[in-house]
């Protein structure tokens, strides 16, 4: 960790060491950063084991390091109990209320962490330790506490403060009903001036509370402790850290609030997109537009969805789906949580990055109120089936507790069938939460930690699994006004590229070939193996009606001709003669398939990274583009997008000037990419500026340049393309081809895609 938060803590470690360690000058200061995160979770998918650990992370490990469970980073320090209810029961007979249940949770977490940090962990966070390192130099090591992330009911829990009350926020005083006023001016100066710090007086009202409860008798949620606690929503309850924190000599005391961080997968995977996508679902639901999802993996059922799930939807559910007005503002609003995450994930920022974050904050805010004022109130949405079957469970367990039916979970089930749970509720949709609030703060938790992976619970939940085109060409993109038979109806899911020997120039899944380590060093890496051929004149008569295979071998003699006279990659429309093509001669005219293109290049973190690149399953690949300098800006884009077709090599010789008597001895290994070409389609604009994801679509097969060829050296790297379902598929971009296509794809093509940003 190298942040503005750890870098004061060190000096102020620094200053206190000089002042009160008597230690010889050799001897180093060294700052432990402690980051603490927490998650109950479900141990199985069927049944009620459950566990509830803290982990901690050392900061001075890579974030890189530490977000691998393979790399052990994680240091289980507790477990706490859940078995609380069966001891409950068995000492007294009946099962605990909802409010002592509530009352034993927050002092159960409390008293683990009175526990935690105890008298040897003070000393130890007062005076440090001296410690021989690995690289034999001997430090003062000080244990520093700098985030504790966790999902918002734990926060609570840590915080001492009641649930959801009128000030939900563990690190601001903000009221609930102003949550919904997330990104505006108001709101950013409410959160900068109304700061939840651990004050003397909070101390003193807390302990002033205790005592009337313990030795007067008052109830808890008395009138009297209401109104000394409730403006604050603080309960009658101190924070372990508190106490730890104001045992410390006065220099060293921390605001324990100010740890609770936000954590991206509660508060925006798991929370506000989520209810977003739940609300889009009841939208649809209404308007019967679900049976489309029907087909293959049915999203709309939410069955079993992970964070990194609702993840993966944000990232494709860009597409047509209201009628308008609705559908601009939903998009937008699409458009602006998928801004905020990326902005949220980037794994190293600057100024000018966090300076578009807190923009983007602000965008989001205006697309969700807008999506609440317009959208919602025009449609009465009511509870998806699932919601009303998660319902009669909650009831039927309710009232199994209800008839002191102590296994109410394992009765659940059963009892949910003699519940009357009736029809479907109306359903709104709800700004003032928690989790909406939370986005906001977001950029600053990025300026004080580095990153959000740094605060995210992902590491800890992880731990709980061990175990492309030139400008005449792109042009020529088919519009939407053109007559073609759309399949839009009855558009089904993208199903991968599964092998099929019907695929021409693509090896079958079966097919073996190794590939070894890649070096990191190397643009890119295919096997050297020459096992897999095709004799190039007789595979070209295999597929001689195949319209992919029109022109093949003139076209790759251009591309082989242009690589070895060196000429500058422009464009793969080399203008060369047939005299020109009979000095390439392809030796025993084969060429070698091969199954995967492994592409490295540097990630914007500074890191080395790979794409692989597969025919049958991730064909897409992008590489800078070279238009034309006569060519309007607006027309402009900064990358070329096609579909890998084949992946082979050939070797090549080349006949020296027009004396074709004359041979060069060298002889060339040559790696060449088969591709189908992607035009962008510039009737609908897309970027950071209009809102939305560049459009393209496959280049006809009536233009000449509809294939081509590729150097693997000009690749970039994979491309995330999209099918835009809402378009559906034609038939009119390329007759049936068995190399162009896979057979899943049944001889269509999706009329438009989306490229991922």
């Amino acid at each position: 960790m190298n942040c503005e938060e750890v870098n004061e803590e060190y000096h102020r470690v620094l200053e206190w060491a000089r002042e009160h360690c008597n230690d010889p000058p050799e001897v180093e200061v060294a700052l432990v950063p402690m980051l603490l995160y927490s998650d109950s979770t479900h141990l199985t998918s069927f049944g009620s084991a459950s566990l509830w650990p803290i982990y901690a992370f050392f900061g001075f490990v890579s974030k890189y390091v530490r977000a691998k469970p393979t790399s052990f980073s994680a240091h289980h320090i507790a477990y706490l109990p859940d078995g609380f209810q069966d001891w409950y029961e068995r000492e007294h007979g009946d099962p605990a209320s909802e409010e002592t249940l509530k009352f034993c949770r927050r002092e159960i977490m409390q008293l683990i962490w009175t526990l935690l940090l105890d008298p040897e962990f003070r000393k130890a966070y007062i005076e440090g330790l001296l410690w021989q390192c690995g690289d034999h130099i001997l430090r003062r090591l000080f244990p520093r506490f700098f985030i504790y992330s966790a999902d918002y009911p734990e926060k609570i829990l840590l915080a001492c403060l009641r649930y959801l009350a009128e000030c939900p926020c563990p690190r601001c005083y903000v009221r609930k009903k102003d949550i919904h006023l997330m990104g505006t001016v108001r709101d950013m100066q409410q959160r900068a001036n109304h700061i939840r710090i651990d004050t003397d007086a909070i101390q003193f009202d807390i302990d002033r509370t205790r005592s009337w409860i313990f030795e007067d008798g008052y109830p808890a949620n008395s009138t009297r402790i209401t109104k000394v606690l409730g403006a604050r929503s603080l309960l009658p309850l101190r924070s372990a850290f508190s106490k730890f924190s104001s045992s410390l000599p006065q220099p060293l005391h921390f605001n324990h609030y100010h740890m609770l961080v936000v954590d991206i997968m509660h508060e925006f995977e798991l929370g506000v997109w989520k209810a977003v996508l739940i609300h889009l679902l009841r939208i649809l639901y209404l308007l019967k537009q679900l049976a489309r999802f029907n087909q293959s993996t049915n999203v709309s059922d939410l069955k079993q969805m992970s964070a990194r799930a609702y993840e993966d939807v944000l990232r494709v559910l860009i597409d047509a789906m209201l009628p308008p007005p609705h559908d601009d503002i939903v998009m937008d609003l699409l458009f602006a949580l998928a801004e905020w995450h990326a902005f949220a994930k980037l794994r190293l920022h600057t100024e000018r990055t966090l300076a578009l974050f807190e923009e983007s904050v602000k965008t989001l805010g205006k697309a969700m109120r807008r999506f609440q004022s317009v959208t919602c109130p025009a449609f009465q949405t009511k509870e998806l089936p699932r919601e009303v079957a998660a319902r009669g469970r909650r009831q039927a367990a309710a009232t199994a507790r209800t008839r002191g039916k102590g296994k109410a979970k394992a009765s659940a089930s059963t009892t949910a069938r003699r519940v009357a749970v009736g029809g479907p509720r109306p359903k709104g949709f709800n700004l003032n939460t928690y989790k909406f609030h939370s986005l906001g703060d977001a950029p600053t938790a990025v300026r004080q930690m580095q990153s959000q992976s740094t605060s995210s619970d992902q590491p800890a939940t992880a731990q709980q699994f061990p175990t492309r085109r030139t400008g005449n060409r792109r042009h020529r993109l088919v519009s939407t006004g053109q007559n073609r038979r759309s399949q839009g109806e009855n558009s089904e899911g993208l199903r991968p590229l599964i092998s099929s020997e019907r695929r021409g120039g693509v090896l079958p899944f079966t097919a073996d070939e190794h590939l070894g380590p890649t070096p990191p060093d190397a643009r890119y890496h295919v096997a050297d193996s020459q096992r897999h051929w095709e004799d190039i004149p007789s595979w070209i008569a295999k597929h001689r009606n195949d319209p992919a295979t029109r022109n093949f071998l003139p076209r790759l003699k251009d591309h082989l001709l242009g690589r070895m006279l060196r000429r500058p990659f422009e464009t793969d429309e080399q203008q060369f003669t047939p005299v020109d093509h009979r000095r390439v001669l392809i030796d025993k005219d084969r060429m070698y398939l091969h199954k995967v293109l492994r592409v490295n290049y540097t990630t914007y973190d500074m890191r080395r990274s790979q794409d692989s690149i597969n025919p049958r399953t991730h064909p897409n690949i992008m590489l800078l583009a070279h238009e034309d300098e006569d060519e309007d800006n607006q027309d402009k884009h900064t990358y070329w997008y096609a579909r890998v077709l084949s992946i082979f090599h050939v070797h090549v010789r080349l006949l020296a000037g027009n004396n074709t008597s004359t041979q060069r001895d060298v002889v060339h290994k040559l790696d060449v990419l088969w591709v189908r070409w992607y035009g962008l389609d510039f009737t609908a604009p897309g970027g950071f500026k209009h809102r939305r994801l560049h459009r393209l679509g496959f280049v006809p097969d009536d233009d000449p340049d509809a294939f081509g060829f590729l150097d693997p050296e000009v690749v970039l790297r994979a491309s995330h393309i999209m099918p835009a379902f809402a378009y559906g598929k034609v038939d009119d971009l390329l007759p049936p081809s068995r190399c162009a296509r896979s057979e899943d794809e049944e001889d269509l093509d999706y009329q438009y895609y989306y490229i991922g940003m």
